[in-house]
């Protein structure tokens, strides 16, 4: 039985999408700001403070906001998600409020894949992935180290206990086969059934009565 869990270097994986995504943000803002000073139209954020000042200030707020987030969330979700390869089936454990337990049976599971998002570079940095399982169901799992072999892993398993599908026409003509193989067998049966029956012949003698002289003609 194997159990996968989120692993921790997807906690620094969401702080550096998040300083990127930041970064892109509030570089854009500063730009336009330069590009609106240098056609004349002159913007100040807050009166009498750098602009450069102030949009450097906000950055640092809404990253430390957005490193807490991602640090709760990533606590949340590794005490509350998990993978467990089990002899029957994978059970998916997922929930943070409410819990909820999914068995997948092998046989069920069509296939399974590492998948990307648009910043998944720095995931294979940290050499992470996100595991996507395919069923009657897709469900997914983020942050699994050593993904590849996982995936491989519930993809053999599922191999393994694929059902195999006869062909109708298949089937048909074993079913042929087999009854008649039982007529057969029938007909061997009365066969020696009637071998072992002697015929008993018994001659039954005749009488005729010939007028008045009763002479009987044998």
């Amino acid at each position: 039985m194997i159990e996968v869990r989120v692993n921790k270097n997807y906690l620094f994986s969401l702080w550096i999408k998040a300083f990127l995504v930041l970064f892109i943000f509030w570089g854009m803002v500063y730009l336009i700001l330069i590009l609106l000073n240098s056609i004349s139209l002159q913007i100040e954020i807050s009166s009498g403070q750098d602009n450069s000042l102030i949009i450097f200030t906000l950055f640092n707020i809404t990253f430390g906001l957005a490193a807490i987030g991602a640090f709760v969330y990533y606590s949340l979700l590794k005490n509350s998600s998990m993978i467990r390869l089990e002899e029957d089936g994978i059970k998916i454990i997922e929930g943070i409020i409410k819990r909820k337990e999914t068995l997948i049976p092998y046989k069920e599971i069509k296939n399974a894949h590492c998948d990307e998002d648009s910043l998944s570079i720095v995931d294979n940095f940290l050499k992470i992935s996100i595991v996507k399982i395919h069923a009657s169901e897709t469900v997914s799992m983020v942050g699994i180290s050593n993904g590849t072999d996982l995936v491989n892993e519930i993809n053999h398993m599922a191999e393994l206990n694929k059902e195999i599908k006869s062909d109708p026409i298949t089937i048909l003509m074993e079913e042929v086969k087999s009854l008649k193989n039982e007529i057969a067998d029938l007909k061997e049966k009365i066969q020696k059934v009637k071998e072992q029956k002697k015929p008993e012949t018994i001659e039954k003698k005749k009488k005729f009565k010939i007028g008045p002289f009763n002479e009987i003609i044998n």
